[in-house]
């Protein structure tokens, strides 16, 4: 028998919305649904001025700017052909029935839910078609509920009877003469977990607007339960009191299915997310332990150097000097009682060179172990390593230095000062200049940073990778050195343009209750190329 066919008017301006929903509707109905899509409200009005249709689906998001009054116009354009609003997707419960109250007269479905909208295409089929075609309008109906699986269904609550008109067969596996028509049938074939809920429910339908929408449970013929979706309305009396019940029942078992296949494999998601921040904790506090421990061995490297070059100080001053100073003595005593010439010129030799010798002994100690360096603040240190550059080495030091930058402890202030004494023998030795500056300064979050700049030719610092060229050894020791206390040295220069280091460095120990790694994060911060540090990294020059 020929089938004809449902004509479809749908409105909505996205061209690949409307691509999706009617691939998906024809899909359950594909040898009698035709789908005519407009973009546009001007459109539709002069295709429904030219041809019939039995339904219309209006997207109500993006149909038109103001779909209320594109409703009104649709509605006075054509008053009999019936409507379906589609809803946004993820429209809940409480804006759905909303929607249904401002858009009374028509059926209001959600758009990603292609069964209940083209069930709802069939019933606006069913209620166009006029007497004249009913018999015709029956079989077109009863094949379109076969093919979406949907039973359609009317109960007569104070009878109890009930007439499965459309879909058993498909739904439950029974055909409508193999069952009793009563009430009760379906309601015995309901999981006995979901009886409790239902009446209730369609009882609170009742009160808020008849409409109502289920899911439940439903034994099929063979012996198994599927998920069913029961949408209905709940016909009352004067009273108030439900008298009949006429809607349809959808089967959605694999809907639900991929509904929990879906859960499940969020749930094993975020079970994955959360051992995976646990191990990044245990991970975490494991390094932060181990550069607290780095950290300490490079303060006790720091500290026991310094009580070596102390001792090497104190031990050049108390013995080799005296030493040098006795023996100039005598070779001055002797050199009173000699009288030959070519003697006394060997002898006022002898005691130059042992002047030399004391006076390198003296500079080696002071170098060694500067005894300011003890006895006063980060500051004074400073300005007196300023007045000492320009005295020995000739080079003039511009330095701004703040009070308050001043390590908490001896053995961070002498890695300062060293490190900058050594920046700037650089200064001196490679950058054919006269002139440099020191910046010394404190930043936020308890570090110090600590700039020494030149004018002088500059380098590549690349080159200081490079394991052929022989460069950099000292300032990859400073670098070093820095990274173990927590630090870093940031180098910047240009060929022909000078040079910047710049020295980043805490103030002092991390406190028992913070963490090292937030102690090391407005350092990291504070790096110019914004590149982490790692304990373990490579040596770079």
């Amino acid at each position: 028998m020929h089938t004809p066919s449902i004509r479809v008017l749908l409105i909505e301006r996205s061209e690949a919305g409307s691509r999706l929903l009617t691939k998906k509707l024809t899909a359950l109905g594909p040898e009698f649904l035709r789908i005519l899509h407009v973009k546009r409200l001007d459109e539709a009005l002069k295709r429904m001025d030219r041809e019939s249709f039995d339904a219309a689906l209006f997207s109500f998001s993006d149909a038109a700017a103001n779909p209320m009054e594109a409703l009104q116009q649709l509605r006075e354009r054509s008053p009999r052909l019936p409507i379906i609003v589609l809803a946004p997707t993820g429209t809940g419960a409480p804006a759905m029935d909303e929607l249904r109250e401002g858009v009374q007269g028509c059926m209001v479905e959600e758009e990603d839910d292609p069964k209940a909208v083209y069930t709802a295409i069939l019933a606006a089929a069913g209620r166009a078609g006029g007497r004249d075609a009913l018999h015709e309008s029956e079989e077109r109906l009863r094949v379109a509920w076969e093919a979406a699986r949907a039973m359609v269904y009317e109960m007569d609550a104070r009878t109890g009877s009930a007439v499965f008109a459309q879909g058993l067969r498909q739904l439950v596996g029974y055909g409508p003469g193999d069952v009793p028509q009563r009430r009760d049938w379906w309601f015995a074939r309901i999981h006995k977990s979901d009886l409790p809920v239902i009446e209730p429910k369609m009882q609170e339908a009742s009160a808020g607007g008849n409409d109502y929408c289920l899911q439940y449970r439903v034994r099929h013929k063979n012996g198994k339960y599927i998920v069913v979706e029961d949408k209905g309305r709940n016909i009352l009396d004067d009273k108030g009191r439900i008298v009949r019940s006429v809607g349809s029942v959808t089967d959605i078992t694999e809907r639900k299915r991929s509904q929990d296949a879906l859960r499940r494999s969020e749930q094993h998601y975020h079970r994955l997310v959360e051992e995976l921040e646990r191990m990044v904790e245990r991970r975490t506090a494991d390094l932060e332990k181990q550069s607290l421990r780095l950290r300490s061995m490079a303060e006790e490297l720091t500290h026991a150097e310094e009580r070596e070059r102390r001792r090497l100080a104190q031990a050049m001053h108390d013995d080799l000097q005296q030493q040098l100073v006795g023996a100039r003595f005598c070779a001055e005593t002797l050199g009173s009682g000699i009288q030959k010439a070519s003697l006394k010129g060997l002898v006022n030799r002898l005691v130059q060179l042992l002047n030399n010798a004391i006076e390198s002994s003296r500079s080696l100690a002071f170098e060694l172990s500067p005894p300011i360096l003890h006895n006063t603040r980060l500051v004074q240190a400073m300005q007196f390593l300023e007045r000492n550059m320009k005295e020995r080495h000739g080079l003039s030091v511009n330095m701004k230095l703040e009070e308050s930058a001043e390590p908490e402890t001896e053995e961070l202030k002498i890695l300062l000062f060293h490190s900058v004494r050594e920046l700037l023998f650089n200064v001196v030795k490679h950058a054919q200049t006269k002139t440099a500056g020191v910046e010394l300064r404190r930043i936020e979050k308890g570090c110090i940073r600590v700039t020494v700049s030149d004018d002088g030719i500059g380098f590549n610092p690349e080159q200081l990778g490079r394991a052929d060229s022989g460069a950099g050894f000292g300032l990859s020791s400073i670098r070093e050195r820095l990274n173990a206390a927590g630090g870093n040295l940031d180098i910047k220069s240009v060929s022909g343009s000078g040079s910047r280091f710049t020295i980043t460095l805490p103030l002092g120990k991390p406190k028992a209750d913070v963490p090292a790694g937030d102690m090391l994060r407005p350092m990291l911060r504070a790096k110019p190329d914004g590149r982490l540090l790692r304990s373990n990294r490579k040596r770079q020059m």
